[in-house]
């Protein structure tokens, strides 16, 4: 007496698995699988913009509590954070990744701003830090400093910018912010 078969051979499982496969990738949509590079450009984004603003509070504390000119706060921002920090990169990733322009061969274009209220103020004199961007994304040619206007249109990071407050730390927002003055900054 013949025993009654249960269950898949092996080759017929395999079958099974390589036709699901081939349907999956068919049926899936390409953005699907290019979804975690913009969030890993806008991470990274954070991270420059960290170092920056961590950057302008360090030239701050040298220089009797002021942050550097608008003409040349990119040139401080790098020469302290290149010297306190951990491997700066002072571009946005999103520069790089859309444009025909290498900002490691062009650092004229590495897409920040500082708000041109906080140039040359007292860090003492903002009224609140935790509201108040000082570093920004901007497609202005580099040193650029600026207000609302500047700021980097279209966004680049899935509908939205990255900015660095006063305080020192880094947000991204879908909405510009209000960029306030510094008080009797001068």
């Amino acid at each position: 007496m013949a025993r009654a078969r249960c269950g898949f051979t092996l080759s017929e499982v395999v079958t099974v698995v390589a036709v699901l496969a081939v349907l999956a990738l068919i049926l899936m949509p390409a953005g699907m699988f290019a979804g975690p590079r913009p969030a890993a450009r806008r991470a990274a984004c954070m991270s420059n913009m960290k170092q920056l603003v961590l950057a302008l509070r360090l030239y701050a504390d040298d220089w009797e509590g002021r942050y550097p000119p608008a003409g040349k706060w990119d040139r401080d921002a790098v020469r302290y954070a290149q010297s306190n920090l951990p491997r700066p990169r002072l571009w946005c990733p999103d520069v790089a990744a859309n444009s025909v322009i290498d900002p490691a061969r062009r650092p004229d274009v590495f897409g920040y701003g500082l708000n041109v209220s906080l140039a040359g103020a007292r860090a003492a004199s903002v009224s609140d830090p935790t509201r108040t961007v000082a570093l920004f994304e901007t497609d202005l040619p580099q040193p650029a400093a600026g207000r609302a206007g500047a700021v980097a249109d279209p966004a680049r990071h899935r509908g939205g910018n990255v900015y660095a407050f006063s305080d020192g730390h880094v947000k991204w927002l879908p909405t510009v912010p209000a960029f306030r003055a510094a008080m009797g900054s001068r």
